[in-house]
């Protein structure tokens, strides 16, 4: 199956035949049905466990990444909340880059997302070198509701 299959069938929701990894944000629902791993973190933001998460879904023979994101997400109001822990400055720092980089928020989400799709290229290189081989594809969803509206 080539990209623009993968990306036709996600459309669709239809997923069969694809072992799928979902890196969304812990506010959307599960939207796909199937052979489906998912992490779910606020504004899809990867760390440390997370990747380890994707890795190990990677090993075990899932290689279609597809990282969602939705236009109304709450990262990008987080620096507005009120934050007596501090936990929320300390991730701010993470996603200021994709909050700022821009006013445009449909802009600023596909920052966020080629953020996120960038980090996993570089932090799990054996996902980038099979993406180069053709033998996995990381791909960009934008979500309204449960409806796939976009993939890149």
């Amino acid at each position: 199956m080539d990209k623009q299959q993968i990306l036709d069938k996600l459309l669709s929701k239809d997923i069969g035949g694809i072992k799928l990894i979902v890196v969304k944000c812990s506010e959307l629902p599960n939207i796909f049905k199937g052979d489906v791993f998912t992490v779910s973190t606020l504004g899809s933001i990867l760390d440390d466990v997370s990747l380890a998460s994707i890795s190990y879904a990677f090993s075990n023979g899932f290689n279609v990444i597809a990282i969602v994101g939705h236009d109304n997400c709450s990262v990008f109001d987080i620096d507005k909340r009120p934050d007596p822990t501090n936990s929320i400055d300390r991730f701010i720092e993470k996603v200021k880059p994709s909050i700022y980089a821009t006013n445009d928020r449909e802009e600023a989400l596909r920052y966020l997302l080629n953020s996120i799709a960038d980090t996993i290229r570089i932090r799990l290189p054996n996902i980038g070198k099979a993406e180069r081989e053709g033998k996995a594809f990381v791909v960009l969803l934008k979500v309204k509701g449960d409806e796939v509206v976009s993939v890149e």
